[in-house]
């Protein structure tokens, strides 16, 4: 699955209280949950490439695992990995690398 693909899927962020999508990931973390939950638990019982993806398509999946309850951890090598570094409850950040 691409990116894009899985961040539609999973119905991205949304805001509880509003719910309107969130666009900058991790400004309102209190408020934040996954647009749709049951394809979240599809995605973490069957995925097993998540190709293309975006800082932000990242940042939802370790979101979506948290919010099932999952522990997680993330390998990034960029600055733009760093939400979902930041939300894993493991980050590991590299020089280079994948």
């Amino acid at each position: 699955m691409e990116g894009p693909e899985f961040n539609e899927f999973v119905g991205s962020l949304i805001n509880k209280k509003t719910k309107e999508r969130i666009l900058v990931m991790g400004k309102d973390v209190a408020n934040e949950s996954i647009g749709n939950l049951k394809n979240m638990k599809m995605v973490r019982d069957k995925l097993k490439v998540l190709a293309r993806s975006r800082p932000n398509d990242k940042y939802i999946m370790v979101h979506g695992l948290r919010q099932l309850g999952d522990i997680v951890a993330v390998t990034g090598d960029g600055t733009n990995d760093a939400p979902a570094l930041k939300k894993a409850d493991v980050g590991f950040a590299m020089k280079t690398g994948t």
